[in-house]
């Protein structure tokens, strides 16, 4: 059942993707909004409410409405001092709000990608799990190189070759 209902939430952010021609964080955002109403039933069950998985949900969310509409629509990048203005008004580090656009980012290559296979007329995964099994097996779905998701690995690089790696 829990595979079912994994499906069909796949299946609407899969429409979000085709209907949407460029992928901002107001859409982000509405994705995640449109999962929390959803699961609402269930988020009155007691015990349900204090889960890990909700309570990183609602600080998501906390980060992505301390956000101006400029910053939103992807007209404004978040960095520098405006990092420091959404972590302190969500009330939320500034490492954790950069992990919220880190996945953000994840999910604008995602979009890409999807778009990128139906523009080609390929299949559509079903899953989640089928997309990032394809994606990790193209070569067009690699992140940009300056992009946040390749940080991690940027610093390591780096660490290494002060190391004499």
């Amino acid at each position: 059942m829990a595979s079912a209902a994994a499906k069909k939430t796949f299946a609407t952010l899969m429409k979000s993707f085709n209907a949407t021609p460029r992928w901002t964080l107001r859409h982000f955002k509405q994705n995640l909004q449109e999962g929390m109403d959803k699961e609402s039933w269930k988020m009155m069950l007691p015990g349900v409410r204090s889960s890990a998985q909700v309570a990183e949900l609602k600080d998501s969310m906390k980060v992505l409405d301390a956000l101006t509409d400029e910053e939103l629509d992807g007209r404004t990048g978040v960095e520098g001092l405006r990092m420091t203005r959404v972590s302190r008004k969500s009330e939320q580090s500034r490492a954790y709000c950069a992990d919220v656009l880190t996945r953000y980012e994840q999910t604008v290559l995602l979009h890409g990608w999807v778009r990128a296979r139906d523009a080609k007329g390929l299949p559509q995964p079903e899953t989640l799990e089928d997309a990032t099994f394809l994606m990790s097996r193209d070569p067009a779905a690699r992140p940009p190189p300056n992009s946040r998701v390749n940080r991690a690995m940027r610093t390591v690089q780096r660490r290494g070759r002060r190391r004499g790696f």
